[in-house]
């Protein structure tokens, strides 16, 4: 092969290639997609974000959600119920919410205006 046919597979080559032969990782991607939350849930996702700081001593603004689902709970208990209590048998429509910050997770129900921390 000559030179000038080296040469012009190489300039080939690289044109071809650009920046898709590029194999290092992506160092600005984030590591998990940001969750997406209903406007709705945005007070429950405060309160939580309230009591996790009160109850970890972890600021508030630490605490990001990773996970909010719609929920109908079967009863005012909010699907947390707290042994010896009793709650109104209605449906109530609310959130599931985890938070994480760092290495710590908490789980969350919200329904009619308030929040429980379910302990796992």
């Amino acid at each position: 092969m000559s030179v000038a046919c080296v040469l012009f597979v190489a300039i080939l080559f690289a044109t071809l290639c650009g920046s898709s032969c590029d194999t290092a990782p992506d160092l600005t991607a984030s590591p998990r997609p940001s969750v997406s939350i209903p406007s709705e849930a945005q007070q429950a996702i405060a309160q939580a974000r309230a009591d996790a700081a009160s109850r970890t001593g972890i600021e508030a603004d630490s605490w990001r959600a990773v996970e909010v689902t719609a929920r109908e709970w079967p009863d005012a208990g909010l699907g947390c119920p707290e042994p010896g209590k009793l709650y109104a048998q209605v449906v109530t429509r609310g959130y599931a919410i985890t938070l994480e910050a760092g290495s710590r997770r908490l789980v969350y129900h919200s329904g009619a205006g308030r929040i429980v921390y379910c302990r796992g």
